[in-house]
């Protein structure tokens, strides 16, 4: 038989029934919804059951609205970061859509002067040479292949590419935003 007790009834202090919440987000709130509870030499910790539940009606409804802050906050930083990336990827795409227009345009002047420097070799007196034929072919040639930036296909590549389909609005607006580069 034993000759010690395996338990006191006079309060050690060390024993504490603690609740708090899982939920914390130090953006939005602070407060923490959370209590402890130990035995003291006037009340046991058994004695102080009833204050617990009482506590804890009380707390599930603060918990609650703390969740729903945090979630609510967790949404819009969620909304805020996708206009963010959408904002970005627009001027993105306009950047690229004004380097596209400018390869237009240098390719529209390249075909422009080509055009001009074959109506003049053909018109020189010397046309019928050979050498001249085949260099004006050349050039004609060259045209032609410039002129392949300026078809429906490249244009709808360059659309799926900077997905301008699904654009609201031109994109040439967001070149002047003052959205800062990400």
């Amino acid at each position: 038989s034993k000759v010690y007790r395996s338990w006191d009834y006079q309060p050690s202090g060390r024993l504490v029934f603690h609740i708090t919440d899982t939920e914390s987000y130090w953006r939005v709130t602070t407060e923490k919804v959370e209590r402890r509870w130990r035995d003291r030499k006037n009340v046991s910790l058994e004695e102080q059951l009833v204050d617990v539940f009482i506590w804890l009606a009380a707390a599930e409804v603060r918990a609650k609205d703390k969740r729903l802050k945090i979630e609510e906050y967790r949404r819009l930083e969620a909304e805020e970061e996708e206009r963010r990336r959408k904002a970005w990827q627009r001027k993105a795409n306009s950047k690229e859509l004004k380097k596209h227009f400018n390869h237009l345009l240098e390719a529209h002047e390249k075909m422009e002067k080509l055009s001009v420097m074959a109506e003049y070799m053909v018109g020189r007196d010397d046309a019928d040479n050979s050498a001249t034929r085949r260099v004006v072919q050349e050039v004609l040639g060259y045209r032609e292949y410039l002129s392949q930036n300026f078809d429906a296909e490249h244009f709808q590549y360059v659309c799926n590419t900077l997905n301008l389909v699904e654009e609201e609005g031109l994109l040439i607006d967001a070149l002047g935003s003052e959205e800062p580069d990400y």
